[in-house]
């Protein structure tokens, strides 16, 4: 039994249902006591005391089996202080009697509370002078009435009263601590739920901020490809010239220092290409500026395409190119510039109905035979170029050794 009654007891949940627990099981526990001793229960109360305390016993379990613990606060307490005080009545004052109101109190103050305590220690205090008078005075007389003084009287109300006081104090100060823990407890949860709304704010905020940092390194990351992409246009422009889009004179100057050192290491030849298209002001003259301008890229169009990659092709000034050839050879650019002169002589731009051709001359210098500098090359090449033409146009001209005299 007693097992079970642990087992019950030591079940967990609310306050509530924890009083429930412990009032259903002091019950029980009263009654099986109080049957148990029934024999001389009932001798010393008599047998309508002992079946009213068994009945309100009962109806205390009742209502707190239902889940109504105030009236089985009230009534548990009551049944007790009916029974004692019976026992007093019939059998006097004693040590007995006055230790089960002792008890009474206790359970009034858990059960019910402060003023529970009061009031059933006022009425034990009560009860013990009106029995004590009525046995000193002759009203009644019990088993020990010969031994009862009106001092001892006194002496004993003043215990019950002592005591209540006393117990009332302790559950004064036990209430007190109680509100002091449940402000504390309450003041915990609302610290917890404050702490809890700050951080849930703060992940609120860090979400906000890390996607307004996203945003902004996405716009950066843009605002950085628009940069890069128009410093290349810019580069690229300022190396490339808009007519024909080939490299400009600027970028052939960068160009040729760049290959004519690695040519010098490497201990390769570089031919350097100047060309001229022949009477290109008469074209000019006779067809028009916008004729001339078409003339340039067509002729742009076909060098560019007719050769290898890495070898720069630029347009020099004017009708002028320059092309530079990296680890070729005197015998390959010259076969090199006359294939480049044959196109260019095959190909025909129309205009209106007209049909127009032009024909360029080719003057070309070779590292390291010619010279080792790029002016001396470009130099060369340039007076190739001018042979080329007083030759009669139409025609490829390499640097002679005695033009480097």
């Amino acid at each position: 039994m007693f097992k079970h009654i642990f087992r019950f007891l030591d079940k967990s949940g609310n306050e509530h249902e924890d009083q429930r627990r412990l009032y259903i099981s002091f019950i029980i526990i009263a009654l099986v006591v109080v049957l148990v001793s029934s024999p001389l229960t009932i001798t010393a109360v008599g047998i309508y005391a002992f079946l009213v305390f068994i009945t309100l016993l009962l109806i205390s379990l009742a209502f707190a089996y239902k889940n109504q613990l105030w009236p089985a606060r009230v009534i548990t307490p009551l049944a007790g202080f009916i029974l004692i005080t019976r026992l007093l009545f019939g059998g006097g004052i004693h040590d007995d009697a006055l230790g089960g109101y002792y008890l009474i109190l206790i359970i009034a103050g858990l059960m019910i509370g402060q003023r529970a305590l009061l009031t059933f220690g006022l009425m034990s205090a009560m009860a013990v002078v009106v029995i004590g008078l009525a046995e000193t005075s002759g009203i009644i007389s019990t088993r020990f009435g010969p031994l009862t003084e009106r001092p001892t009287i006194t002496t004993t109300a003043f215990f019950l009263l002592g005591t209540t006081f006393g117990l009332n104090y302790m559950v004064l100060r036990l209430n007190r601590a109680i509100r002091i823990a449940q402000q504390n407890e309450a003041a915990q949860v609302e610290a917890n739920r404050e702490l809890l709304e700050l951080r849930a704010a703060l992940e609120v905020r860090v979400e906000e901020r890390t996607s307004e940092l996203d945003l902004a390194n996405q716009q950066l990351t843009l605002q950085f490809e628009r940069i890069n992409a128009l410093q290349a246009k810019l580069r690229e422009e300022a190396i490339r010239d808009p007519l024909t889009g080939l490299f400009n004179r600027r970028h052939l100057d960068e160009m040729l220092v760049i290959e004519l050192s690695r040519s010098k290491r490497a201990g390769t030849p570089l031919t350097i290409l100047m060309l001229d298209i022949d009477h290109f002001k008469n074209i000019n003259d006779t067809y028009g500026h916008q004729v001339g301008d078409t003339v340039l890229q067509t002729v742009a169009r076909t060098l560019s395409t007719n050769v290898r990659a890495g070898d720069i092709v630029c347009r020099y000034g004017g009708e002028e190119f320059t092309l530079v050839f990296p680890g070729m050879k005197a015998i390959d650019g010259h076969a090199r510039a006359e294939v480049l002169r044959t196109l260019v002589a095959l190909q025909t731009i129309n205009d209106k109905g007209r049909t127009i051709r032009v024909t360029i001359s080719i003057g070309g210098s070779v590292y390291p035979q010619d010279g080792t500098s790029n002016e001396e090359l470009m130099s060369l090449a340039d007076h190739a170029l001018y042979q080329a033409k007083q030759n009669g146009r139409n025609q490829v001209q390499f640097a002679l050794r005695k033009d480097k005299t």
